[in-house]
């Protein structure tokens, strides 16, 4: 079905289960996937073990059905049952004048056809899952069941960068709208890389003898954060450089805030009892900390030449309501 984005109505249907005589044929199946080119007009629709099926948009006709081997059919009868079938992975390149078609096959292969030629461009093994086209249309993520992305330059399946995190299951890829950077979802957490491969000049010549940045496939390892203390609550020293964490463990914690680097642990609440508040008076130098069980501390900060020195606590209570929230007034207890 195709709705008005405005009105939010059908604005009609079509279905293109249907054979040459007009009889439903398989209607009640589930597509594996689909991809969309609107500047195309162009819909992609996968079937498990049939080829890929490219309908027309603006003609509400088929377009051309792909196969893996051989490109275009040309019109001729698609292939009822194939060897290797597309897993899921199936996308347009975002660029409008190259008119490439991604898809990831269940025996390992990449392949990129040419919609405008109707040929296969490339082919590569990378056994993906998941695929995700840039922006500006040049790079291709996939991502496999392993965990690791690899970006590709879409056109010509050359490896640019790999990332690899001992965590599985990504759910989901995406590029931000600059394309500088690659957004992946795993389980709860979501992910931000800015990998200096997707940084590529407007022109590059592949034919080049030299070597740079650019031409060599980077590698990126993300070591596990499962043993990693989450950051629950949050101060900052008024000169911005730096700044006051409290975290789930129960510490507080100096960050640099030049570099977004731990610098050293100040104190510590009671061990993994969550320190849910943080207040930095600049006048005093007292930081007052409240943790999950209502406890509140007060510490003095003294800054040395490379660290900070802790004085007290000043104050150390426990409240017997829940508390969200601790202000201090200007220049002290």
């Amino acid at each position: 079905m195709i709705w008005n984005g405005k009105s939010g109505i059908v604005s009609h249907s079509v279905d293109w289960t249907e054979d040459a005589e007009g009889q439903v044929n398989n209607a009640y199946r589930r597509p594996i996937s689909a991809a969309i080119s609107v500047e195309s007009s162009l819909l992609t629709v996968v079937y498990r073990g049939q080829d890929i099926l490219v309908w027309d948009i603006e003609s509400n006709a088929v377009y051309e059905t792909y196969a893996k081997e051989t490109g275009a059919n040309r019109h001729s009868a698609a292939t009822i049952s194939v060897t290797a079938f597309v897993t899921g992975g199936l996308v347009f390149s975002s660029d409008l004048s190259a008119n490439l078609l991604s898809a990831s096959y269940s025996d390992g292969d990449l392949v990129v056809f040419d919609i405008t030629e109707g040929t296969v461009k490339e082919k590569t093994l990378v056994y993906a899952q998941i695929l995700a086209s840039s922006s500006n249309g040049r790079t291709l993520a996939a991502a496999d069941s392993t965990g690791r992305i690899q970006l590709f330059d879409f056109e010509t399946h050359r490896l640019l960068n790999s990332i690899s995190a001992d965590d599985y299951g990504i759910k989901s890829l995406a590029f931000s709208g600059d394309s500088s950077r690659l957004l992946d979802i795993r389980g709860a957490k979501c992910r931000v890389w800015d990998p200096t491969a997707l940084l590529r000049p407007d022109e590059v010549d592949e034919s080049s003898d030299t070597v740079s940045v650019f031409t060599l496939p980077q590698e990126t390892m993300l070591e596990s954060t499962d043993d990693a203390s989450l950051i629950t609550a949050l101060a900052c020293h008024p000169n911005g450089g730096s700044l006051f964490c409290g975290k789930a463990d129960g510490g507080v914690y100096l960050y640099e805030g030049s570099s977004g680097l731990e610098n050293q642990k100040l104190f510590n609440h009671a061990n993994n009892v969550t320190v849910v508040a943080l207040f930095y008076d600049s006048q005093s130098s007292i930081l007052s900390s409240v943790d999950s069980s209502s406890r509140v501390m007060c510490h003095k900060l003294v800054p040395q030449d490379q660290t900070w020195r802790v004085d007290g606590p000043l104050f150390d209570h426990r409240v017997g309501t829940a508390i969200d929230q601790i202000l201090c007034k200007n220049g002290g207890m």
